[in-house]
């Protein structure tokens, strides 16, 4: 917009189409004509000089992930929504395993990122080069277990399955037939891990030979599980430290040491 000032912002769309998608099937009533995962991407990007020894950065990034639309049985009818299996022969009949018509699956997230840079010179007292920001970062998953979209399925082994005039022979074996149940009893609200920081590091040049390094980060997550439980609730403070030594003064040869505590991101299990 103006000198010293730069927005930049960018959109991305990708769609991953999988036509014909069944698990082991005998006749189409199985069969997912299309399922797609849709992927959405955005972010905005903010640099500028405040002064001549000031900077200032600033991005907001957000993705939106819809997995496996169209997957699934396509009503919650007990008798249009419930697939059979075959278990002599492992094929399923009437029914997409999974539901389409339930709550989508996705993976979201989105990340905010502040930071500024601040150079100082002094004269008898080298140089530092400041650098603080803020970081926040979201994942959402959403998922809901159907494995139909009745909730209902009959497994057998032993009984001929009937559809209309055909006739699917099941060889007996240990006579077993099943009509299970296995019904999501509460509506998700969402898995979210949501981590916010703040940071801060001073890199002190002194001469021509020897630099410090000296850095902060501050660490807290708060998430919750499907049912809106806390399930984590922790904060942590990471310091850092560095020293190096230029031998000659010419970038040829440097010794370094440095000491620092690291805090990973909440494993959230999504993949």
């Amino acid at each position: 917009p103006t000198a010293g000032h730069r927005i930049i912002g960018a959109y991305q769309e990708r769609n991953v189409s999988v036509a014909n998608d069944h698990f082991s099937a005998v006749d189409l009533s199985t069969v997912n004509p299309l399922v797609v995962d849709v992927h959405d991407l955005i972010s905005i990007n903010y640099t500028g000089v405040i002064t001549a020894n000031f900077f200032l950065e600033g991005q907001y990034s957000e993705r939106t992930l819809n997995l496996g639309a169209g997957e699934g049985g396509k009503t919650t009818d007990r008798i249009g929504g419930t697939w059979l299996l075959d278990l002599a022969n492992f094929s399923f009949l009437n029914s997409p395993v999974c539901c389409a018509v339930c709550t989508e699956t996705q993976r979201d997230n989105d990340n905010t990122i502040l930071k500024g840079s601040y150079f100082l010179s002094t004269e008898n007292r080298g140089t530092h080069d400041f650098v603080f920001g803020y970081d926040d970062f979201t994942d959402i998953n959403v998922r809901e277990n159907h494995q139909s979209a009745s909730d209902y399925h009959v497994w057998s082994l032993d009984a001929n399955i009937v559809r209309g005039q055909d006739v699917f022979p099941v060889v007996t074996h240990n006579g077993y037939n099943r009509l299970r149940w296995t019904p999501v009893l509460e509506a998700t609200q969402g898995m979210q891990f949501a981590t916010t920081s703040i940071f801060a590091n001073d890199t002190w040049r002194l001469g021509t030979k020897t630099s410090l390094s000296l850095g902060v980060r501050y660490d807290e997550n708060d998430s919750n599980n499907a049912s809106g439980e806390v399930i984590s609730d922790d904060k942590k403070l990471s310091p850092r430290l560095g020293f190096a030594y230029d031998l000659k003064g010419d970038g040829d040869t440097v010794l370094n040491a440095t000491y620092g505590h690291y805090a990973s991101s909440i494993n959230t299990g999504a993949n």
